[in-house]
């Protein structure tokens, strides 16, 4: 799954920023709350400006998105800041500090701006989707970004999450992470970026038939 940023997106975006502030989701329970956990390997938000960069994670999804196939899987949340298309291709994903390349990920171009969506379900990855072989732990879970030449770019320690609860980055300050039960997959992690995912589930539910009267 990947989405960028369109016009019918911003619309949307500047819609709902009349009903909503534009600052970070918040976080389960009211305000935001600052997590431990994301850094980059140079220490730096810059540091992650010209490489791909997780940005949003849910270990126990059991009703916020699907994959082609219908089942609802973890999902890890990629996303390219920069100004030139990134191909994944070599890029791992992992849980395990000691195995950094556990999920070497295929041929998959991100082009700037676009977030592309990473199912943690066990499963190999398709020509149109994107999976990795290993599924998070909702009691809490290492997750390291690592480049082709073995470089790591992120290292994040993931919290217990409860079902259908994110852990997000704050793109801000790209330091911030937030648990919190407004997931934006393929959005921005804002309550704009919130009320923009849902307006798409929205419009691409299907049409069911609750009345009839013969």
């Amino acid at each position: 799954m990947r989405r960028r940023p369109t016009a019918m997106a911003a619309a949307l975006v500047a819609a709902f920023a009349l009903a909503f502030a534009s600052c970070s989701i918040p976080a389960l329970g009211g305000g935001k709350t600052a997590q431990p956990g994301g850094t980059a390997s140079a220490g730096t938000a810059a540091a992650m400006t010209d490489l791909p960069i997780i940005t949003e994670v849910m270990s126990s999804n059991s009703g916020a998105i699907t994959s082609s196939d219908g089942k609802y899987g973890d999902w890890i949340e990629l996303y390219n800041p920069t100004g030139r298309a990134i191909n994944l291709q070599g890029f791992a994903l992992s849980d395990n500090l000691k195995k950094p390349t556990k999920a070497v990920l295929p041929s998959f171009t991100l082009e700037p701006g676009e977030y592309a969506i990473v199912f943690a379900d066990g499963l190999e990855s398709t020509k149109d989707e994107l999976h990795v072989p290993f599924k998070l732990k909702a009691s809490g879970t290492p997750l390291i970004l690592v480049e082709p030449n073995g470089t790591q770019v992120q290292s994040i320690t993931v919290p217990e999450l409860p079902s259908n609860a994110s852990y997000a980055l704050d793109m801000a300050d790209r330091k911030t992470w937030t648990v919190t039960e407004y997931y934006t997959p393929g959005f921005q992690n804002t309550n704009e970026g919130h009320a923009a995912f849902l307006e798409t589930r929205r419009a691409t539910a299907p049409v069911v038939i609750s009345e009839v009267m013969a």
